[in-house]
């Protein structure tokens, strides 16, 4: 919902301005909804397209970050792997973290 809120939603006066036959209905859901029976015609997904026969195009990559306040990290340190955050409190994003993993790469290696 907020990249819709701050990239869509903003540039959608814009275009209309320059097609303003068209009509536009947005919809912004952070759920995995189903494209084809909810009768969208287009999506901007922040996501890897599951097997289907829907058209996928790569608009820009969706990075990631683990952060903490100084405060929090003076008093529980500052994790120096990855699999230090198991002795962190760790707030996440729940569309995102369904998998119960977080991958980390550096270079190709994850």
């Amino acid at each position: 919902m907020s990249f819709g809120r701050l990239h869509i939603a903003r540039a959608i006066p814009e275009f209309l301005s320059q097609f303003p036959d068209l009509k536009v209905d947005i919809t912004l859901d952070d759920a995995s909804v189903d494209l084809v029976q909810g009768g969208y015609n287009l999506a901007i997904r922040i996501a890897d397209l599951p097997d289907s026969s829907l058209i996928a195009r790569l608009l820009a990559p969706s990075r990631r970050v683990v952060c903490g306040s100084p405060g929090y990290f003076r008093r529980r340190g500052v994790p120096q792997r990855p699999d230090d955050l198991r002795l962190h409190d760790c707030l996440s994003y729940r569309y995102l973290a369904t998998t119960g993993s977080w991958p980390f790469k550096k270079g190709q290696k994850t």
